[in-house]
């Protein structure tokens, strides 16, 4: 009864084995292949960072303008205080890509890329939706 174990115990463990080598030889493709296995996007430039940056920082400026300008409506000062987190957090994602707080994998770094212009994207969104007339520029 325990060889048939141990047998069955050996297989498993070579099929394991086999099936994570698969994984990781598909996390690291070469770059010919990247469009087959999903987005294997460039890393982000300090150029798109610096942009990302100052379009959020001028977003937040300006709803927070608007939000003075009119003390009346208690959700633009809602919506202003919100909005200073995205800032933050694009700061936070830099400075984790940056590998200062330890080293990260590949899959990390593409997921916080990800995260990151995901945030310049509804900053750029939610500039876009202000209106011109209620928020000028």
């Amino acid at each position: 009864m325990t060889r048939p174990f141990v047998i069955l115990l050996v297989v498993t463990l070579a099929l394991t084995g086999a099936c994570k080598k698969t994984a990781s030889d598909e996390a690291a493709p070469a770059d010919g292949d990247a469009g087959l296995l999903g987005d294997r996007s460039k890393s982000l430039t300090p150029e798109e960072v610096g942009q990302g940056m100052q379009l959020c920082r001028g977003y937040v400026a300006r709803l927070c303008r608007c939000a003075d300008l009119h003390k009346d409506e208690p959700a633009l000062a809602e919506e202003c205080d919100l909005s200073k987190s995205q800032p933050t957090g694009l700061e936070m994602t830099v400075k984790f890509l940056s590998g200062k707080e330890g080293p990260i994998s590949t899959r990390e770094r593409l997921e916080s890329e990800a995260g990151a212009r995901k945030i310049i994207a509804a900053c750029v969104r939610a500039d876009s939706k202000l209106d011109l007339t209620h928020c000028p520029r």
